[in-house]
């Protein structure tokens, strides 16, 4: 939990260097076998949505957390997934060989650092890749995505 709650400090960070309200998406078990867990996950995250709101936000954005129950159930925790999508909360990301991954929308562009020790990926600000593209001419880029591969500082 510390480390989800971690990960979300380092996401919302980033995340405030982009415009309007910041929407977080996220899928809890609040029922169901795993409500355990998932109870005090939801009572967390709502505690972090409180505090920052009044604070005023992360700088100056609001922040809103759309949170959904899966009802401790894999099929309802795929269709909540799908929501968070369509709703705008996440966005998926897809690492070259890894299973599908989501992030929280509204960071704008940005690259992945993939830890080939733990198999956790971290997001890398910004983008300066687009400026230093020397493309032969007639060529234009409309598009990139870069994943740097090595280990984080728990496995180096």
């Amino acid at each position: 939990m510390v480390k989800r709650a971690l990960a979300l400090a380092a996401f919302l960070a980033l995340a405030a260097l982009a415009q309007g309200a910041l929407k977080v998406g996220v899928v809890v078990s609040a029922t169901g076998p795993a409500a355990s867990l998932g109870i005090p996950e939801r009572n967390t995250f709502l505690l972090i949505q409180e505090m920052l709101d009044r604070q005023g936000g992360v700088a100056g954005r609001k922040v809103e957390f759309v949170i959904l129950d899966d009802a401790s159930d894999t099929t309802q925790a795929v269709r909540s997934t799908r929501r968070l999508v369509e709703e705008g909360a996440v966005v998926p990301v897809a690492l070259p060989g890894e299973p599908l991954r989501y992030e929280a929308a509204g960071a704008g562009h940005h690259h992945h650092f993939l830890c080939r020790g733990c198999g956790r990926a971290f997001e890398l600000p910004g983008c300066r890749l687009e400026a230093d593209l020397d493309l032969p001419p007639g060529f234009s880029a409309e598009d990139h995505e870069v994943v740097v591969y090595g280990r984080c500082p728990d496995c180096a």
